[in-house]
């Protein structure tokens, strides 16, 4: 319980709590580093969320600190993300973009894109949105696109190049026939113009 009379700060309590009861660098001390390796091995990804009791840890800002006595060549973490195995992602990278690009789709929901992630790779089944978001962020293949916090699309970038590549070669077809046509029309409005002036200049030299 604590008793206060008008105002309580709230970082000043967060700040006593921590001085008194925070015990990380004790969790941090106990931690196997070698156990989990072992397991990041295993399962060659571990979601973010699941970083959380494997390291002991209770704050997003534990984990870099934890994650600096665990990491090693072969192991790598994103924020957003969690713990890797570079090979792994190198991997479901390279079958993601075939999958995407065989939809010959330049935008798709996003929404859709995630629950067919978690169909089409099992490490991916147990995660929620925004560790796949966080995933999709690092390639790119790929961009996300949000007109609101209910409208978000994935856009293919190859496939946007590609129907900006042929929204402007339409363009340029449908305005060369007028442009090839306007010179002609210039040039056959100026003869016919030069040759009323002769008929005009010649009538009257004939009434003088």
């Amino acid at each position: 319980l604590v008793e206060y009379r008008n105002q309580l700060s709230a970082t000043d309590l967060l700040r006593v709590l921590q001085t008194r009861y925070d015990d990380f660098e004790e969790r941090l001390a106990h931690l196997d580093s070698e156990s989990v390796r072992a397991s990041v091995r295993a399962a060659r990804f571990v979601s973010e969320r699941d970083c959380y009791p494997l390291l002991h840890c209770y704050r997003r800002s534990e984990l870099p600190r934890a994650i600096t006595h665990i990491r090693e060549l072969g192991i790598e973490y994103a924020p957003g993300l969690g713990l890797y195995l570079p090979a792994w992602l190198e991997h479901l990278h390279r079958s993601f973009v075939v999958w995407i690009e065989a939809q010959n789709c330049a935008e798709l929901p996003l929404s859709d894109v995630i629950q067919e992630c978690k169909i089409r790779w099992l490490e991916l089944a147990a995660c929620d949105e925004s560790t796949i978001e966080a995933l999709l962020g690092l390639w790119p293949e790929v961009r996300i696109q949000r007109a609101s916090i209910f409208d978000a699309k994935l856009l293919v970038e190859s496939l946007q190049r590609a129907e900006a590549l042929n929204e402007a070669e339409d363009t340029q077809a449908e305005t060369t026939p007028q442009a090839a046509r306007s010179p002609k029309a210039t040039r056959e409005r100026r003869v016919g113009n030069k040759q009323q002036n002769r008929q005009k200049t010649g009538q009257q030299n004939l009434w003088e």
